[in-house]
C-alpha cells in the first residue's frame, strides 16, 4: 500500500463519508454471519397505484430484451448468460452487478402487456420465485445496496406497467425497500446514494406496507438534497460524464412520475432540478447518443428519447421526445419541434461546444469530478472531440470495463484522450479502479469569437510536475489550430491525438481529404489504440502522438482542401479562398 497516495486519496474526502466507511464494512460482516433468509417478503404489503396507460406499441429494443429473456439468455456488457444463473459464476463483478438488477422484467411486462401473453407473466413469476431460492438474503451480489435499489426501480416499474404482476412483486418491493432504507451508500455518495433515494421514494408511492410512508418521506428529503448538491448551476452533473447524467436523471424522474401516479405531486426543488438537468441532457445530446466522455458507453447510458420523453410526460420540458417510458406516465403533451442548435458553454461542468451545421468541437476544460467521488473521471483535463462535417474524426476512447487492469489504466489515462502528457503521466494520480489521489487543476477560459467566426477555446491545468496550456482555434468546416505549451520544460512532452475508427494520417492527409499541418513539434508514428462501443466492445483505431520542441511546444492544425495556416511574425494566420485571418500569438 502507498501510504502517501492513500492519503493524497483520503484527504479530498467529505469527513462523514469515512465514518460511514466503517459503518458499511461492519454491516458486511455482520451480514456474512447472519442466518440466511429465503422467507424475507412481506406478505401484507399491496400495491398502491390505480390504472396505468396500456402500451399499445412494442418498444423494438424492449422487444429484444424479452426475446432474448424467453429463451433462457440475457445479455449484458455484450456477454450473454443463462438467466437461470443466478450466481454468475465467471462473469466479471459488473456483469453480476447487472444481472441482479433485473431490468429484463420491465421488457417482459412491457411485451407481455402489447401482445396480451399472460404466459410471460407466470414465466416471470416462476423466475423470481426462482432467484429469490437461489440468492437468499442478506449475502452476495443481490443484496450489495445498489443492486438492491436497481432491482426495486425495476420491480416497481414492471408491476406499474403490468397489472398482471402486482400484486406479486408488491411484498417483495416492499421488504427490499426496508432493507435498503438501512444500507444506503452514503459511504460511496454520488450517483449510487441518488439511486438509493430514488429507489425508495418509488417503492413507498408503488406499494403500502409497514413504515414505508415513513422511509419515502425521508428518503425524499435525502434524494432532494442530494440532487441539488451534485447537479451543477449549469444543469450538469457532478460527476462530469453524460452517461451518469442520464441515468441519474432517469432515476429522479421515475421518483417523480411515482409520486405523482400515487398523487402526491410533484416536489418543487427536485422537479427544478430534473428540469436543469434535462435541458442539459437535450443540449449535449447527439441524436439518441450522448458524447461518451469519463466513464461512459453506449450500452450503458439510456437513449436520450427515454430520458426527456418521461420529462416531458412530466411537463418539466417541451420537445419531440417520444419512448414509452414517457407514455407509461402519459399522455404526453404536445410536440415541439426543438430550436436550432448553436455553440454551448458549461463553465461549471467544463465542457464547451462549438457547432455550426454538422461541425461540432467539443473542449473539455472542467474538474476530473466532485472532491468527494471522483472514480468516474479520467484525466481528460483539456482534451477535445472533433465532429467534420457530420463525421467523427477525433474520438475520446470513452469506457469498456471498470476491472482493475491494463484496460482500466488505459482508458482513464490522458494518453487514451486528446491530451498531453510527460513522460507518459497526465496531471491526476489515478489508481485501483475508481481512486484518484493528486488531481490538476483546471481552469477555462470563456469563447471568444471572431468577426469572421472562427472560436478560439482555451485552458490551462496545472499538477504537481507541469502545467500545460491550450489554446483552440476553430473555424468550423475550414480549420481547427491546436496551440499546446508545458511548463517547465524537460521529459518527454507528447500531445495526443486519438482518431475516429477508420482515420488515418498519410503523407499529411488525414481521413482522406483533411490536411494535417505541424507548425512546432514533431509527428511520431502512430499507436494502435481503441473506441469502446460499449463495455466489452472496442473498436481499433490509431492514436498519434506529437512530440513538443525544446521550448515544450506543440502546434498543429487540420484543414479542409484550400485552408492552410502560416506562421507570419509573430502570430498565425488562417487563409483560404478569399480570406486571412490572424487567429493569436505564436
Amino acid at each position: 500500500m502507498n501510504a502517501g497516495r492513500l492519503i493524497r486519496t483520503l484527504r479530498h474526502l467529505r469527513p462523514p463519508q469515512v465514518g460511514w466507511r466503517f459503518v458499511h464494512e461492519a454491516r458486511l460482516r455482520v451480514d456474512r454471519v447472519r442466518p440466511e433468509r429465503r422467507d424475507w417478503v412481506d406478505g401484507q404489503a399491496t400495491f398502491a397505484l390505480g390504472p396505468s396507460p396500456r402500451p399499445t406499441e412494442a418498444d423494438e429494443k424492449l422487444r429484444e430484451e424479452a426475446l432474448l429473456w424467453r429463451n433462457g439468455r440475457v445479455r449484458h456488457l455484450a456477454i450473454e448468460g443463462d438467466r437461470a444463473d443466478f450466481a454468475g459464476a465467471g462473469k466479471p463483478k459488473l456483469w453480476r452487478y447487472e444481472f441482479q438488477y433485473q431490468r429484463e422484467l420491465v421488457a417482459v411486462a412491457h411485451l407481455a402487456e402489447v401482445e396480451g401473453d399472460s404466459g410471460m407473466l407466470e414465466e416471470a413469476k416462476d423466475f423470481v420465485s426462482a432467484w429469490a431460492l437461489a440468492c437468499p438474503q442478506p449475502r452476495g451480489d443481490a443484496w450489495e445496496p445498489y443492486p438492491v435499489a436497481r432491482r426495486i426501480l425495476n420491480w416497481s416499474l414492471a408491476a406499474w406497467i403490468s397489472p398482471g404482476l402486482r400484486t406479486f412483486l408488491a411484498p417483495g418491493i416492499a421488504a427490499q425497500a426496508r432493507f435498503l432504507a438501512g444500507r444506503l451508500e452514503r459511504h460511496l455518495l454520488g450517483n449510487h446514494l441518488i439511486c438509493d433515494a430514488a429507489a425508495l421514494v418509488v417503492a413507498s408511492a408503488a406499494v403500502d406496507g409497514s413504515g414505508l410512508s415513513a422511509i419515502g418521506e425521508s428518503s425524499l428529503r435525502l434524494l432532494t438534497a442530494e440532487v441539488q448538491r451534485q447537479t451543477l448551476p449549469d444543469g450538469g452533473y457532478g460527476e462530469r460524464t453524460a452517461q451518469y447524467h442520464a441515468i441519474v436523471l432517469r432515476d429522479v424522474l421515475l421518483a417523480l412520475a411515482f409520486r405523482r401516479a400515487r398523487g402526491l405531486g410533484l416536489d418543487p426543488h427536485l422537479a427544478e432540478c430534473a428540469r436543469a438537468m434535462a435541458r442539459c441532457l437535450a443540449n449535449v445530446a447527439r441524436g439518441e447518443a450522448v458524447p461518451y466522455l469519463n466513464d461512459a458507453a453506449p450500452d450503458a447510458a439510456p437513449p436520450v428519447s427515454e430520458v426527456l420523453s418521461l420529462a416531458r410526460a412530466l411537463r418539466l420540458i417541451e420537445g419531440p421526445w417520444r419512448s414509452w417510458l414517457g407514455a407509461a406516465f402519459g399522455p404526453l403533451p404536445e410536440e415541439k419541434p426543438l430550436p436550432p442548435r448553436g455553440d454551448l458553454q458549461l463553465p461549471q461542468t467544463g465542457w464547451t461546444l462549438i457547432r455550426e451545421g454538422a461541425h461540432e468541437l467539443l473542449f473539455e476544460h472542467g474538474a476530473i469530478g466532485p472532491d468527494e467521488q471522483p472514480g468516474h473521471g479520467h484525466s481528460d483535463a483539456l482534451s477535445f472531440e472533433l465532429i467534420w462535417d457530420g463525421r467523427p474524426i477525433v474520438l475520446d476512447t470513452g469506457v469498456t470495463t471498470y476491472d482493475i487492469g491494463e484496460v482500466r489504466a488505459f482508458e482513464r489515462s490522458a494518453a487514451a484522450h486528446a491530451a498531453v502528457t510527460v513522460d507518459g503521466q497526465g496531471p491526476d494520480e489515478l489508481w485501483a479502479s475508481f481512486r484518484v489521489g493528486s488531481r490538476g487543476q483546471v481552469l477555462g477560459e470563456p469563447v471568444r469569437r471572431s468577426a469572421e467566426g472562427t472560436r478560439t477555446v482555451a485552458g490551462s491545468v496545472s499538477s504537481k510536475r507541469f502545467r500545460h496550456r491550450r489554446r483552440l482555434d476553430f473555424r468550423p468546416g475550414a480549420a481547427l489550430v491546436v496551440v499546446d505549451e508545458v511548463t517547465p520544460i524537460g521529459g518527454v512532452i507528447r500531445s495526443h491525438l486519438p482518431l475516429a475508427p477508420g482515420c488515418t494520417i498519410e503523407a499529411g492527409i488525414l481521413a482522406g481529404t483533411l490536411r494535417l499541418q505541424v507548425l512546432r513539434g514533431t509527428l511520431g508514428p502512430a499507436q494502435e489504440s481503441w473506441v469502446g462501443q460499449g463495455f466489452g466492445v472496442r473498436i481499433p483505431r490509431k492514436t498519434y502522438g506529437f512530440e513538443a520542441d525544446d521550448k515544450g511546444r506543440v502546434v498543429y492544425a487540420i484543414c479542409a482542401p484550400g485552408w492552410s495556416i502560416e506562421l507570419e511574425g509573430r502570430s498565425y494566420v488562417l487563409r483560404g479562398p478569399g480570406t486571412r485571418e490572424e487567429l493569436g500569438p505564436a
